[in-house]
């Protein structure tokens, strides 16, 4: 009996251990942890620091957010989680991540899952409705004196699928980007490229996507800009290709990318980043310009690059976050190139920097984007708005998200639904 209870006594006094390690944790720590994509939003910490009654108030008022953020040994506790869950069961305890074979990690937000597996078909009013806004789009750039390249960048799940949990499966033959280019292709003339066969080529020769990030790496963004060259030289004669010769690859191990940053586990899932490296001082110079930048998000500021070579054509980008590996190489080969981090269409930014050429470009699970009208030029003025597309959700902003994966660039949030439907597929897959 008194062995009993002295097995006893010790469980309890293991136990409060346990409950009071946290707070003990925090008084010992008292500056806050390092933030994470996923970690809670930090606390209004001036309001600790008024006195009187309203300092009274503003603690109590904090303290939720204050707890949340200090909590006692909290990032161990989720790395301890995310890692036992990923190590037992090949799950991810985050929703935005999806566990592939390993090293693989996949997103998992913004629909691309759903897109995957081609689950939300244009319908032939959407295919049309794209159609007409990118045709009025290059129409007045025509009328301008500018050309009009419409580039789509495919999803990391595209060109590396075969790593994705067996989960994920296609349910149609069709994505929406095959939709959309056989249509373009059939019934317009317009100038629209679709890198996946660049991709897959490249992917041929080296791996061209990063394990653990969303993003393509330096060899997928080479790829993409000699494609987008390649079809620059066609519309301009004095673009000139890049050359493989030029650079040389400085492979590089370091912490993981923006996937294992939500998970908490960068030190865990280290990435090696295949960095091309050009053997000469690069031509583009940054440059500057006058206007102002409508991101309005510092990591997500406009960049200007400038070679003066003027034989070249002066470039303005409207792209999402895939273009970060496309600046150092496109830019060799351009006269000029402004780079505005944004969805949106802006005539007004067009009239300013009176380009030769206009680029959008757009990854694969942004290629709602495209539906996206710009009043003024689709519909004209004097034209109703066509009518709303009944297959798919259009994509409403665009220009923040969590890019920004990443944060991302994050044009639509998945819901609850499809959160619960894609915990079940991976709860599915890991059994």
């Amino acid at each position: 009996m008194r062995g009993t209870r002295r097995a006893d006594a010790v469980l309890l006094l293991a136990f409060l251990a346990l409950l009071l390690l946290p707070g003990a944790a925090m008084l010992t720590r008292p500056a806050p942890l390092n933030a994470t994509l996923n970690a809670p939003r930090e606390p209004d910490r001036e309001a600790d620091r008024r006195g009187g009654l309203e300092g009274v108030l503003a603690l109590l008022a904090n303290l939720p957010g204050r707890f949340d953020a200090d909590y006692g040994l909290r990032r161990t506790l989720v790395r301890s989680n995310n890692l036992l869950r990923l190590a037992l069961f090949r799950e991810s305890p985050v929703p935005e991540v999806v566990a592939g074979q390993s090293p693989w990690l996949f997103y998992a937000g913004e629909w691309v899952l759903e897109d995957y597996e081609n689950r939300q078909p244009y319908t032939a009013k959407d295919l049309e409705r794209i159609r007409l806004n990118l045709t009025a789009r290059r129409d007045w750039l025509a009328a301008r004196g500018a050309r009009y390249l419409i580039v789509i960048a495919p999803n990391k799940h595209t060109v590396y699928g075969e790593y994705l949990p067996s989960a994920f499966g296609k349910i149609r033959e069709d994505s929406r980007l095959d939709q959309a280019a056989a249509y373009l292709a059939e019934h317009s003339d317009l100038e629209f490229l679709d890198l996946r066969p660049a991709l897959f080529a490249a992917k041929a020769q080296d791996r061209v996507y990063d394990y653990t990030d969303t993003h393509w790496n330096d060899l997928g963004g080479f790829a993409a800009s000699q494609a987008i060259l390649d079809r620059l030289g066609r519309m301009f004669p004095g673009v000139k290709p890049l050359s493989r010769e030029d650079y040389e690859l400085a492979p590089e191990t370091g912490p993981g990318g923006d996937l294992a940053r939500l998970l908490s586990l960068q030190d865990h899932f280290p990435e090696k980043r295949m960095n091309l490296r050009k053997k000469t001082p690069p031509r583009a110079r940054p440059g500057t310009r006058d206007y102002e930048d409508p991101s309005g998000i510092a990591e997500r500021a406009m960049q200007v690059r400038e070679t003066g070579d003027a034989g070249a054509p002066r470039a303005l980008v409207f792209r999402d976050s895939y273009a970060w590996k496309l600046i150092p190489f496109l830019s060799e080969r351009l006269q000029s190139a402004v780079y505005i981090w944004d969805m949106r269409f802006f005539p007004e930014i067009v009239e300013k920097e009176k380009p030769d050429v206009v680029i959008r470009e757009c990854v694969e699970r942004y290629l709602n984007a495209l539906l996206r009208e710009t009043p003024g030029i689709f519909p004209p003025p004097e034209t109703p708005a066509p009518p709303e597309t009944t297959g798919t959700a259009i994509a409403a902003a665009g220009t923040g998200g969590p890019d920004a994966p990443n944060a991302h660039d994050a044009p639509e949030e998945m819901g609850a639904p499809e959160r619960e439907k894609q915990r079940t597929r991976q709860a599915r897959h890991a059994r």
